[in-house]
């Protein structure tokens, strides 16, 4: 879960920093994706139900840095 999440808010902070048009929106994508994936890892791990709203925690790296860096 830490190795998930800390790709997860490196992709969302890389989104700030990029200097190539276009690629921010494109990495707070794949941060938020990341996120939402290590939260289901987390989930099928403890053998609980997948769908649950913990799964809008995965997002929550993207959602950080989008709302600070507007």
């Amino acid at each position: 879960m830490t190795v998930a999440t800390l790709l997860a808010s490196g992709l969302a902070i890389l989104s700030e920093v990029s200097t190539r048009p276009g690629a921010r929106p494109g990495l707070l994508l794949l941060s938020s994706v990341a996120g939402v994936f290590a939260m289901i890892g987390v989930r099928i791990i403890n053998a609980k139900a997948l769908l649950t709203p913990w799964l809008a925690l995965g997002a929550l790296p993207a959602l950080v840095v989008w709302i600070v860096t507007r």
